[in-house]
């Protein structure tokens, strides 16, 4: 059991990162200016790199890859985290009429 929650949140933490590299190339378009601690040499190009690893790293947990994740057990897990995440999404939205990253102004605008 211990080993398709660790197989489970492998693909977890890496669909992490692709979302980390994703907000990296959005912020170099959307605020060129910003003021950044760690400067990157390359910035979009090493960001598009990223990008195309850390899906590949994304791909080896699909079917048919290396690292597949085993149906129904590790996928069951995936499912159960999203269905999770959705219905707290929706409670939040429904007890204080938005989500949190809408009231704090991360709506994407």
């Amino acid at each position: 059991m211990l080993i398709w929650v660790v197989n489970a949140g492998g693909l977890g933490i890496v669909f992490a990162w692709v979302m980390v590299v994703i907000s990296f190339l959005v912020l170099r378009v959307r605020e060129p200016e910003m003021n950044r601690p760690l400067k990157v040499p390359g910035g979009k190009a090493i960001g598009t790199l990223g990008l195309g690893l850390t899906l590949g790293f994304t791909a080896m947990y699909m079917p048919g890859a290396p690292s597949a994740l085993q149906w129904p057990f590790e996928w069951g897990i995936i499912f159960l985290w999203i269905v999770l995440g959705i219905g707290l999404v929706s409670q939040s939205r429904l007890t204080s009429g938005t989500s949190q990253i809408e009231s704090h102004g991360f709506d994407g605008d």
